[in-house]
């Protein structure tokens, strides 16, 4: 019983990197069909053991080639800048560029991919191909996406600020309560902390700037 649910449950994983990329089931040698019956029932049993297997192949060589573009355009020292461009820890980074990791997950493959691709024309995978041209629009919008959380909490600490109309400029006000204070360093505190994701995002643009709309041109 723990096996079956134990296989069970890594269909589930597999089935779902195969959703998200379907010409991995093609490429797996499943018809349409077959494919389709899958994503509602669980395949036998050596059926799932072959999936993980030539999955696990799979991501082993599409590692092995990003290694080896990797090792041609990142210096080791250069990890930790890099793994910002990609949007992946330098820890990982370097495991890959070690060999200590040959199978990362089919999302770090692909970020690296698209990074290689943006960079020197690096062919990504086939299942990738079509993700490419949203690559940058995607990045784009979760940069957008930060820069309008920043905004709306800026507006929000704005609108917020009224009650300070009631504390009079007046050197014998009383002395504040614990609840005055709280509120009254609030407005600071939330400005601080908008500043630092601010200058955080800004760098996330630069950083975008110089990787990928610099580059566009010489690849387009």
């Amino acid at each position: 019983m723990a096996k079956e649910k134990s296989l069970i449950n890594k269909w589930s994983h597999l089935k779902s990197e195969i959703k998200r990329r379907p010409i991995l089931g093609l490429k797996l040698g499943f018809s349409a069909e077959i494919l389709h019956h899958y994503y509602y029932h669980t395949p036998p049993d050596h059926e799932i053991l072959r999936v993980e297997t030539l999955l696990y192949q799979d991501r082993t060589e599409k590692t092995r080639r990003i290694r080896d573009e990797l090792s041609k355009v990142v210096g080791h020292r250069e990890a930790v800048k890099v793994s910002q461009k990609i949007g992946i820890s330098d820890s990982k980074l370097r495991d890959i560029m070690e060999g200590k990791d040959l199978t990362p997950s089919y999302d770090i493959i692909a970020k690296i991919e698209f990074f290689l691709f943006m960079i020197v024309g690096f062919d990504v995978s086939l299942e990738n191909e079509e993700f490419k041209s949203a690559y940058l629009d995607t990045l784009v919008d979760n940069l957008s996406s930060k820069v309008n959380s920043i905004g709306v909490s800026l507006l929000r600490c704005s609108e917020n600020m009224a009650f300070l109309k009631k504390y009079p400029v007046n050197k014998n006000y009383p002395k504040l309560s614990n609840s005055d204070e709280y509120y009254l360093r609030g407005p600071l505190s939330s400005i601080a902390r908008d500043l630092k994701r601010l200058t955080e995002v800004q760098e996330e643009i630069q950083i975008f700037m110089d990787t990928y709309v610099r580059k566009v041109k010489d690849i387009r």
